[in-house]
């Protein structure tokens, strides 16, 4: 009988691991940002009268631009697992009948791509959406990693079909020069629950700020919020990252902010300036040096070529179709070369 009894308490703790949770409610600190356009990811309180989901995502995509506008969440504590159980659920509010794409990203397995899938909401105030990502849409794999990151788009089109596969699934709007403008769209989510696991650790930070960046007489900073520190005499602020997205850390224990960027550079990273559907330049030519500080924790396994990384830069010249872009890469390392 006890062994019966053991195995019996086993079991179970077994189902109960494998069960969904909640791995985002926006209750907390989260990290949420609007990629590709003007539009906004916000957290508010429930739009329903006499709500009392206390606080959720609200996500306004923008009119006449890219329909592939997003609301990206990073995942924190709870990272989501998607190796056996490929479902997650999320409560999405509309008041109008659209489709949902969600996509996760970040695998912590570099050689696990992402995956997307699809669910139709009807229009009635709040629903629990199940996306099944055994089922991916837009040319993306079946999901089988734990993923980090999740992206959600207004914008998808349950009943198109994707003229590059003929699946069904695919954007319900296109770019305002191809005609079919995107029309400005509000939705709010809330509890996405998925399988969770645990988030890894992330890498050891420095224990004291980067030393302070020389008084340039006439400088750019790439960030504001990272050149507390400096003296600077403009800042090149991004609305617009591509890649890894930017977690930013104050490394200064006392009361004084110093901020640093933390990248996962094996994604790589990037940013631009959009103002009315328009990539804003900006000139340069008056200044002549590049300043980074950069650290990696010494424990940290050096790749085949060192600890190194690339830093490219990128003239633009002209807009539209007629653009033409030149770049320049600097490697930064051993071995890194330029």
């Amino acid at each position: 009988m006890k062994r019966i009894t053991i195995l019996f308490y086993l079991l179970l703790a077994s189902v109960g691991f494998s069960q969904a949770v909640v791995v985002e409610d926006f209750e907390g600190v989260s990290i949420v940002r609007f990629g590709n356009g003007d539009g906004t990811a916000l957290i508010k309180s429930d739009p329903e009268v006499g709500g009392t989901r206390g606080n959720v995502l609200e996500i306004i995509t923008a009119a006449s631009q890219v329909p592939w506008q997003q609301a990206e969440i990073t995942l924190q504590e709870n990272f989501i697992d998607l190796t056996t159980t490929k479902t997650i659920t999320i409560d999405v509010y509309s008041e109008t009948a659209f489709s949902m794409l969600a996509k996760v990203a970040e695998s912590t397995d570099p050689n696990v791509g992402d995956s997307a899938t699809d669910a139709l909401h009807t229009g009635e105030g709040w629903e629990t959406l199940t996306f099944d990502f055994s089922n991916p849409k837009d040319q993306l794999a079946v999901a089988n990693g734990v993923y980090g990151q999740i992206f959600l788009f207004n914008n998808w089109d349950v009943a198109a079909t994707d003229p590059r596969s003929n699946t069904p699934g695919y954007w319900g709007c296109t770019e305002p020069a191809n005609g079919n403008p995107c029309t400005s769209k509000l939705s709010y989510v809330d509890n996405i629950t998925a399988v969770a696991a645990e988030a890894p650790p992330g890498p050891a930070l420095p224990e004291t700020p980067a030393p302070m960046p020389l008084n340039y007489t006439s400088s750019l900073a790439v960030q504001s919020n990272i050149t507390d520190t400096g003296s600077f005499t403009n800042f090149w602020d991004l609305t617009d990252y591509f890649g890894s997205l930017p977690t930013f850390i104050d490394l200064d224990a006392t009361s004084v902010v110093n901020n640093a960027i933390q990248l996962n550079l094996s994604i790589g990273w990037g940013g631009t300036i959009i103002i009315n559907e328009i990539l804003q330049t900006t000139d340069v030519s008056a200044y002549d040096t590049v300043h980074l500080d950069y650290f990696i924790p010494s424990g940290i396994e050096p790749g085949e070529n060192g600890h190194q990384f690339y830093l490219d830069l990128i003239s633009r010249q002209g807009q539209g179709e007629t653009a033409v872009n030149t770049e320049a890469f600097y490697g930064v390392g051993v071995g890194a070369g330029t």
